[in-house]
């Protein structure tokens, strides 16, 4: 209506055009597709229902004319029965596992509880056909009888308590020790954690009989600490909730276990303390350290260089530092990716690339700080990749890289990073439309032409005002370039 009033079209006019009714018709098509769609369904819901209400209704004649429904209701009740017992007291569950309490309440409500006629009683005068049925009522009420004498004997507290203690145990080897460490180690550290609860044990008995108190101490709270810790890693398959992600969880875990590996070599070096045998031990350490280094190289588990997501060069990251320590709070603005914002918060503005990108080409655009830094990548990152560590082999092994090898992470390992390189044909191309502003610079390609059009940004500025702008750092892959700005005059940065 707004269009229409503005081009002026009187409100009871005639409007005929062949677009527009096109239009129209195939509005009113869909429309009429989808309503039959729906009547369609509707139509064959009620089928449905009516198929079910003449069943009803002919077993509502059927009782209406008197004819026996004793049949229909006896296979009704066997039916539910045999459902009940394969769903409570199943034949492929061991009888210990059978729900015997959601047997019988269920049970009850086909076969009430009722004082029933002796044997005898019920063979007299029943004709052959009925003592079928007879026997089959007395095979059930055996059946019930039984699965309450189960109960009974089921319904052991201390049992139950110790079925569930066991259970619990169980889930937390095989969902937190296995599945981090495998089954071998999984084993060791198990052997570890009973050494260090017995070592605790010993400790707190001896301090409780001669010191008459009752400690905590580092052995009690590693060891307790390490299960704990272990648990809610667990705690999803274990039915708790979790309070921690699991991969949180791992780097303290690791640290806790292998503390607690060392509480027997620390009983031990105890023990020995203020004995002649003191004096061995530094040479029981550098001798335990090297079997530890050993030992780890055999069997596979060395440690390996860890990665980080790179997401700008370190010199990018020491270069802000310096600038908060040298330069007055708030008197400065940085020109740079979304990555440096969160390091100046606090001590300075900080400007978007990409708000830079689409300000700079108008009339007027002012920064009002005195000091502006334009933060450019000469080889613009790849976002976010995995960047390895590395080194000797002595110190750490290069063995994560293989797992991301069917990955589409990108993977860049010591001085070999992932990056393309600015040039001046990628000035005024069209960037990619990203969901948020600052997922622009995620993509490569639109990192690499906001990258280059801020470099030619700085050299054209350069051409203007040659004294005003100077290079700050530069290295390989990243350059920063310097204006100071008179507060009462600023530059009008739309060039």
């Amino acid at each position: 209506m707004e269009v229409f009033n503005t081009l002026g079209v009187p409100e009871n006019e005639q409007i005929q055009h062949k677009m527009l009714t096109s239009a129209i018709e195939k509005a009113q098509q869909k429309i009429e597709a989808n309503n039959y769609g729906i009547r369609k369904n509707l139509l064959e819901y009620d089928q449905v229902m009516n198929e079910q209400r003449e069943i009803i209704y002919a077993e509502r004649r059927r009782v209406l004319d008197g004819e026996s429904m004793r049949d229909t209701i006896y296979s009704m009740i066997t039916e539910y029965v045999e459902n009940m017992t394969d769903r409570f007291a199943s034949t492929e569950v061991d009888p210990e596992e059978w729900d015997i309490k959601g047997f019988e309440i269920n049970l009850h409500g086909v076969i009430p509880q009722m004082e029933l006629p002796s044997e005898e009683e019920m063979m007299e005068d029943t004709t052959e056909e009925q003592t079928d049925q007879l026997e089959q009522i007395k095979s059930l009420t055996d059946v019930k009888q039984n699965v309450q004498n189960i109960e009974v004997e089921k319904r052991n507290p201390i049992k139950e308590i110790t079925e569930k203690i066991k259970s619990f145990v169980q889930l937390t080897y095989s969902c937190g020790y296995v599945q981090l460490y495998g089954v071998m180690r999984a084993g060791w550290l198990i052997k570890f954690t009973l050494l260090a609860v017995i070592l605790t044990l010993i400790n707190m008995t001896v301090k409780v009989v001669r010191f008459r108190e009752f400690p905590f101490e580092m052995y009690a709270g590693i060891t307790f600490a390490s299960v704990l810790f272990m648990i809610l890693y667990a705690a999803p398959f274990l039915g708790l909730p979790e309070i921690i992600a699991g991969s949180r969880l791992c780097l303290t875990e690791q640290i806790l276990l292998l503390s607690m590996m060392a509480l027997s070599v620390d009983e031990i070096f105890f023990l020995l303390s203020k004995t002649k045998a003191e004096r061995l031990f530094p040479c029981l350490t550098l001798i335990g350290v090297a079997g530890i280094y050993a030992g780890t190289n055999y069997f596979g588990v060395y440690h390996g260089y860890l990665y980080y997501e790179l997401t700008r060069y370190n010199s990018v990251v020491e270069l802000t530092n310096e600038i908060i320590k040298k330069y007055p709070q708030y008197n400065y603005t940085i020109i740079s990716t979304t990555e440096e914002l969160y390091q100046v918060i606090e001590d300075g503005r900080h400007e978007e690339l990409l708000d830079f990108h689409n300000k700079s080409k108008q009339d007027k655009y002012i920064i009002p700080t005195e000091y502006l830094f334009f933060y450019v990548e000469k080889n613009p990152i790849e976002y976010a990749q995995y960047h390895f560590f590395d080194g000797p082999r002595w110190l750490a092994q290069a063995k994560y890289i293989p797992n991301y090898k069917y990955s589409t992470a990108i993977l860049s390992e010591g001085d070999d990073i992932k990056h393309s390189k600015i040039a001046e044909k990628y000035v005024d191309n069209s960037l990619e439309i990203m969901g948020k502003a600052s997922d622009a610079y995620t993509n490569i390609k639109n990192r690499r032409i906001l990258e280059s059009e801020v470099y030619y940004w700085c050299q054209e500025f350069k051409k203007r005002f040659p004294n005003e702008i100077k290079v700050y750092y530069e290295d390989e892959d990243f350059i920063c370039y310097i204006v100071k700005q008179n507060p009462e005059h600023l530059y009008d940065l739309g060039i």
